[in-house]
């Protein structure tokens, strides 16, 4: 009779091996897509999904503030290269009109540093939304300082 080339014994770990290999890889492969899916997701993708408001164009978020849970204020800072598309959004042509008490007094309550806060006589368009689907309360800024290249994202959900 002919010696088997590998014994019982080292074919089971072999397999136990396996089988670990292949359980870790799945495990890896499903916490990625996760990742890729939602921590790593751009925040503009989520003012999408929040507002309908579509960011078109290359952009870097410079500045990121919020309460860290669903309900309270978040801020974003971005900057872009070219020319920003917000559709979804009427912009109004001039920094004149903007409700500035309530987004002051929103980034005050984040307790945002002032040097992170937007120059408002700089804001060159900007729009307010008021109200969600969900819930007409919340609130939605964003201005544009085309001067700067930078628009600035306040959102109040209560």
């Amino acid at each position: 009779m002919k010696k088997p080339l590998v014994s019982r014994k080292k074919a089971r770990m072999l397999l136990a091996l396996l089988v670990f290999l292949l359980q870790a890889l799945i495990i890896v492969g499903v916490l990625w897509w996760i990742a890729k899916n939602t921590v790593l997701q751009p925040y503009t993708d989520t003012i999408q999904l929040n507002w309908h408001v579509d960011i078109v164009g290359k952009n870097t978020c410079l500045y990121s503030k919020d309460e860290g849970t669903a309900e309270g204020i978040r801020y974003h800072v971005f900057a872009y290269e070219d020319r920003m598309e917000f559709e979804g959004l009427d912009l109004s042509e001039s920094g004149k009109g903007v409700p500035m008490v309530s987004v002051r007094e929103l980034l005050e309550e984040l307790e945002v540093p002032q040097t992170e806060q937007p120059d408002f006589d700089s804001i060159t368009r900007f729009a307010a939304v008021y109200g969600r689907e969900h819930d007409k309360r919340d609130r939605f800024y964003l201005l544009v300082d085309e001067n700067s290249k930078t628009f600035y994202v306040v959102e109040s959900f209560l």
